[in-house]
């Protein structure tokens, strides 16, 4: 294979010396192409392969600089050597920060320093691409798309005996400018891009005697990823591996770790032994967190809830057995919430049937069903046309043990509370508090049916904080005492 080259350079006589001082064909090189500006030499590259650019920097109609940064973007493989005169060795230094790798000085120009600066070139192109085909090699053993890798890299023989390494898996949109030429400081043995918007960071740690001393090892990690990605990353960490073959239990990992990042987005590095801790945090938010307004809403908004749960369930507890757990859980709040017995059994026996249901759809139809037949049945019919009226009313009904007030139920319903109140009253015959405290008399009427229950029982049961104010609202609402009504006097 033959190295082609591009000479860009308007001066003649210097594209002439450079064509004529190297027998380019003894030293395996081709000249393919010349031009006199970086815009004819952009044409050029649009027809012919390229290898090497050799570019003037003072040129006319486009420079080197900017031919330089052009050819990074438009070509990145391409190499390019800058030549330069002493008095604009500036546009050198320019150059050699886009992208270029190396330049020549006119005044130096010669066949060893041309072709000691191309053989450079080529040695190191190839060294390169040596190591991205070993890098494409050990990305599939990681990945476990093969099981062994066949290269006689210097890094893979490196590879193989190293020890107590740790594989952090980077996701970030942005790019690790100049990664190809990263130089891996300190602990780092490896740097490669996995995926889109993934890449693979490779760390042999010295060892760690304390979870302080990882807590710092992790600490600085996070701040050369911030650095490198300009603060964007979130980090999942294996655990510690004893050798080279174990790099896809660790790939396994630190990609578990990163699945944990949807469920607490405020981290930016998790750890693979840490997950217990998170999958104990999950549960507790999501499984054992059911929507609470799933008891409130009237059947016209029901099915918004239901959507907005079912996408939850989906994203953050996708496990069949936590989707599961996740609805016995709603079921038991429908109990709770009309005062039904929550016992174990009950409880079995709905779990034995929620799992032959498939769909959570089908699961949730099920579930509304059955704490359909459990609403209130003295509840307040309401036929009125203002939907704030009926969301109040089944608001009561679920939680009138509770200290609610006009203040939260307005909120609840979206309205002030004077117009809320004045609103009620019209639609009802009767204000709030009234109202209220009629409901939570018709339940205590209920439990009152057990004589074994204290007096003060029944007060907490229905939302009164204590037995004297049940004895005065009790006289009130239905003009007998408790005892009276117990002894069945009317």
């Amino acid at each position: 294979m033959k190295w082609k080259i591009l000479i860009v350079e308007d001066d003649i006589n210097f594209r002439y010396a450079i064509r004529e001082l190297v027998s380019w064909d003894e030293y395996g090189f081709e000249v393919v192409g010349e031009a006199v500006n970086g815009r004819q030499a952009l044409e050029i590259l649009k027809e012919k392969e390229v290898n090497i650019v050799l570019t003037d920097m003072e040129m006319p109609i486009m420079d080197g600089v900017t031919l330089t940064a052009k050819i990074k973007k438009l070509y990145p493989n391409i190499r390019i050597v800058a030549l330069s005169a002493f008095d604009d060795f500036s546009f050198v230094k320019e150059s050699m920060r886009l992208g270029a790798e190396d330049y020549i000085l006119k005044q130096d120009l010669s066949t060893d320093t041309i072709i000691g600066v191309l053989q450079s070139l080529c040695e190191k192109s190839l060294n390169e691409q040596k190591r991205h085909q070993f890098q494409k090699e050990l990305l599939d053993y990681i990945q476990e798309k093969t099981q062994k890798i066949d290269s006689e890299s210097n890094l893979y023989n490196e590879l193989k005996t190293r020890r107590n390494m740790t594989l952090c898996l980077v996701k970030s949109k942005r790019e690790i400018h100049g990664q190809e030429e990263q130089r891996y400081e300190g602990n780092l043995i490896l740097c490669m891009k996995a995926e889109e918007d993934f890449w693979i960071f490779l760390y042999q740690l010295p060892r760690v005697h304390s979870k302080s001393e990882e807590a710092v090892f992790q600490i600085e990690i996070l701040s050369r990823m911030r650095e490198r990605f300009q603060g964007d990353v979130q980090i999942g960490v294996s655990d510690l591996i004893g050798d080279f073959s174990r790099l896809p239990s660790m790939y396994k990992m630190a990609k578990t770790a990163l699945t944990y990042f949807c469920y607490f987005p405020e981290e930016q590095i998790i750890h693979y032994l840490d997950i217990r801790k998170f999958e104990e945090i999950r549960i507790r938010n999501y499984l054992y967190q059911p929507p609470k307004n799933l008891l409130d809403v009237n059947s016209e908004e029901l099915e918004q809830v239901l959507e907005e749960y079912e996408k939850n369930l989906e994203r953050y507890m996708p496990e069949e057995n936590f989707v599961n757990k996740g609805f016995v859980n709603i079921y038991r709040e429908f109990r709770k919430g009309v005062n039904e017995e929550n016992s174990e059994l009950e409880m079995l026996n709905y779990y034995e049937e929620i799992r032959k249901i498939d769909s959570v759809r089908s699961k949730f139809d099920y579930t509304i069903k059955l704490a359909q037949k459990m609403r209130p049945q003295d509840q307040k019919i309401y036929k009125g046309k203002h939907k704030e009226i009926r969301r109040a009313l089944e608001y009561i009904a679920f939680h009138y043990t509770d200290d609610i007030s006009l203040h939260d139920i307005a909120e609840y319903v979206g309205l002030s509370e004077n117009y809320f109140s004045n609103l009620f009253k019209q639609e009802i015959g009767e204000n709030l508090i009234t109202y209220v405290n009629k409901v939570r008399i018709e339940n205590a009427k209920k439990i009152l049916q057990n004589k074994s229950l204290k007096v003060y029982e029944v007060a907490e049961a229905v939302g009164y904080k204590n037995a004297t104010y049940l004895s005065t609202m009790f006289k009130k609402v239905t003009g007998m005492s408790i005892s009276e009504f117990k002894e069945g006097k009317v």
